[in-house]
């Protein structure tokens, strides 16, 4: 099973990087505007570490209450 891209898609998507790098449209990609959108890119993907951080932290704060709730049950039941 070949998971690689073709010729021609390969081909496509090289074509839509370079145009969104060629910020000036003269069809060469500088080093400049290379390292721009590198450090565009390493934002965004910073900015979707941290969501994802908060998403976990967030679940991980659901679950502690759930099981402390669980917990709170089972001793009551225990109890009765």
């Amino acid at each position: 099973m070949n998971r690689g891209m073709g010729d021609e898609e390969s081909a496509q998507v090289t074509d839509e990087i370079l145009t969104k790098l060629d910020r000036d449209g003269d069809e060469q990609v500088s080093i400049y505007e290379f390292a721009d959108e590198y450090v565009e890119i390493l934002k965004k993907l910073r900015y979707r570490q941290l969501e994802c951080e908060d998403k976990m932290l967030e679940s991980y704060e659901q679950y502690k209450h759930c099981k402390h709730i669980h917990q709170k049950f089972a001793a009551q039941s225990n109890n009765d």
